[in-house]
């Protein structure tokens, strides 16, 4: 998990448990000519927890409490090294797909949907066993 520093989030620390920000948006789509164009506009969802809820607080009574956030999480060592392991597991699910595909191009006696099973559940495996790994971090 990335560590920000709580003085760099953005949220008070006495509403760290109770507000949450979500980057949303939205599918605007424009017609020009015989295309339709996606088109989506960006913006931060500000999420309040319950117990500021039950106390009768809306949006417009915290987001002025809300400053800009002081520090980019790319900027931390572990967005690199988790963004290495995220795509080195990627790799072993999409790798192996890859030659399979590519062997059944040449070769006839292989099946591509039992092989595409077999490496399927080889996926789910790899999965499981990396998401096991994670929690023991």
């Amino acid at each position: 998990m990335l560590a920000v520093p709580d003085d760099k989030r953005g949220v008070p620390p006495e509403l760290l448990n109770d507000v949450r920000l979500e980057l949303m948006c939205t599918d605007d789509v424009v017609v020009r000519g015989d295309q339709p164009e996606h088109k989506g506009t960006y913006y931060v969802c500000v999420v309040l927890g319950e117990r500021l809820e039950s106390l009768g607080l809306t949006g417009s009574d915290v987001v002025p409490q809300l400053t800009v956030p002081g520090v980019e999480v790319e900027r931390f060592p572990q967005y690199f090294w988790g963004s290495i392991v995220a795509l080195s597991i990627l790799n072993t699910i999409i790798l192996p797909l890859s030659v399979f595909q590519n062997l059944v191009e040449w070769v006839d006696w292989v099946d591509l949907e039992e092989g595409t099973a077999y490496i399927f559940v080889f996926s789910m495996a790899t999965l499981f066993i990396s998401g096991a790994l994670g929690r023991c971090w």
